[in-house]
Protein backbone atom coordinates (compact mmCIF):
# COMPACT_ATOMS: atom_id res chain seq x y z
CA UNK A 1 0.00 0.00 0.00
CA UNK A 2 2.78 2.04 1.12
CA UNK A 3 4.45 1.62 -2.20
CA UNK A 4 1.13 2.54 -4.48
CA UNK A 5 0.88 5.64 -2.29
CA UNK A 6 4.78 6.73 -3.45
CA UNK A 7 4.19 6.12 -6.56
CA UNK A 8 0.55 7.98 -6.88
CA UNK A 9 2.19 11.12 -4.91
CA UNK A 10 5.60 10.62 -7.26
CA UNK A 11 2.95 11.03 -10.39
CA UNK A 12 1.40 14.15 -8.82
CA UNK A 13 4.79 15.88 -8.45
CA UNK A 14 5.79 14.81 -12.20
CA UNK A 15 2.96 16.32 -13.52
CA UNK A 16 3.23 19.12 -11.63
CA UNK A 17 7.04 19.44 -12.71
CA UNK A 18 5.73 19.10 -15.98
CA UNK A 19 8.55 16.19 -16.64
CA UNK A 20 5.67 13.54 -17.41
CA UNK A 21 5.76 11.48 -20.68
CA UNK A 22 4.49 13.55 -23.70
CA UNK A 23 6.05 16.81 -22.15
CA UNK A 24 9.88 17.61 -23.81
CA UNK A 25 13.07 17.34 -22.22
CA UNK A 26 14.83 20.77 -22.10
CA UNK A 27 18.80 20.61 -22.03
CA UNK A 28 19.75 22.86 -19.29
CA UNK A 29 22.78 24.41 -19.12
CA UNK A 30 24.36 25.08 -15.80
CA UNK A 31 25.58 28.76 -15.67
CA UNK A 32 28.70 29.69 -13.49
CA UNK A 33 26.72 32.01 -11.27
CA UNK A 34 24.14 28.96 -10.85
CA UNK A 35 26.64 26.13 -9.96
CA UNK A 36 25.41 27.40 -6.30
CA UNK A 37 21.96 26.65 -6.59
CA UNK A 38 23.24 22.91 -8.42
CA UNK A 39 25.23 21.78 -5.40
CA UNK A 40 21.92 22.71 -3.03
CA UNK A 41 19.74 20.72 -5.57
CA UNK A 42 22.47 17.44 -5.15
CA UNK A 43 22.21 18.23 -1.27
CA UNK A 44 18.98 18.02 -1.34
CA UNK A 45 18.66 14.72 -3.75
CA UNK A 46 20.92 13.23 -1.01
CA UNK A 47 18.71 14.58 1.88
CA UNK A 48 15.78 12.75 0.11
CA UNK A 49 17.30 9.58 -0.36
CA UNK A 50 18.15 9.32 3.47
CA UNK A 51 14.30 9.79 4.61
CA UNK A 52 12.46 6.25 6.21
CA UNK A 53 9.12 7.22 6.22
CA UNK A 54 6.54 7.73 2.93
CA UNK A 55 5.23 10.96 4.97
CA UNK A 56 8.85 12.81 4.87
CA UNK A 57 9.27 11.79 1.47
CA UNK A 58 6.13 13.91 0.55
CA UNK A 59 6.66 16.34 2.56
CA UNK A 60 10.65 16.54 1.58
CA UNK A 61 9.18 16.61 -1.74
CA UNK A 62 6.88 19.62 -1.73
CA UNK A 63 9.77 21.42 0.03
CA UNK A 64 11.90 21.19 -2.71
CA UNK A 65 9.13 22.31 -5.26
CA UNK A 66 8.56 25.39 -2.90
CA UNK A 67 12.24 25.54 -2.31
CA UNK A 68 12.58 25.76 -6.27
CA UNK A 69 9.53 28.64 -6.77
CA UNK A 70 11.66 29.98 -4.24
CA UNK A 71 15.12 30.31 -6.07
CA UNK A 72 13.19 31.17 -9.51
CA UNK A 73 11.79 34.37 -7.77
CA UNK A 74 14.29 35.65 -5.78
CA UNK A 75 17.27 35.09 -8.11
CA UNK A 76 16.62 33.95 -11.55
CA UNK A 77 14.92 31.23 -13.54
CA UNK A 78 18.38 29.35 -14.60
CA UNK A 79 18.91 29.36 -10.90
CA UNK A 80 15.70 26.99 -9.88
CA UNK A 81 16.23 25.06 -12.86
CA UNK A 82 20.06 24.37 -11.89
CA UNK A 83 18.41 23.35 -8.48
CA UNK A 84 16.10 20.99 -9.92
CA UNK A 85 19.21 19.93 -12.54
CA UNK A 86 21.48 18.91 -9.08
CA UNK A 87 18.36 17.40 -7.14
CA UNK A 88 17.62 14.76 -10.00
CA UNK A 89 20.85 14.02 -11.01
CA UNK A 90 22.19 13.19 -7.30
CA UNK A 91 18.76 10.91 -7.57
CA UNK A 92 19.58 9.41 -10.55
CA UNK A 93 23.37 9.07 -9.81
CA UNK A 94 22.83 7.29 -6.46
CA UNK A 95 19.29 5.46 -6.50
CA UNK A 96 18.11 4.80 -10.40
CA UNK A 97 14.98 2.93 -9.13
CA UNK A 98 13.73 6.17 -6.99
CA UNK A 99 14.73 8.11 -10.52
CA UNK A 100 12.45 6.19 -12.51
CA UNK A 101 9.95 6.58 -9.84
CA UNK A 102 10.32 10.27 -9.65
CA UNK A 103 11.28 11.40 -13.54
Amino acid sequence: MKTILIFIFAILVISASGCGPGNSQKTIIIDQRDSGAYKLGMRHGKLLLEKDSEDSIQDFLLDVRARETNIKARLRESAGDAYIEGFKDYITAHNDSMARILF
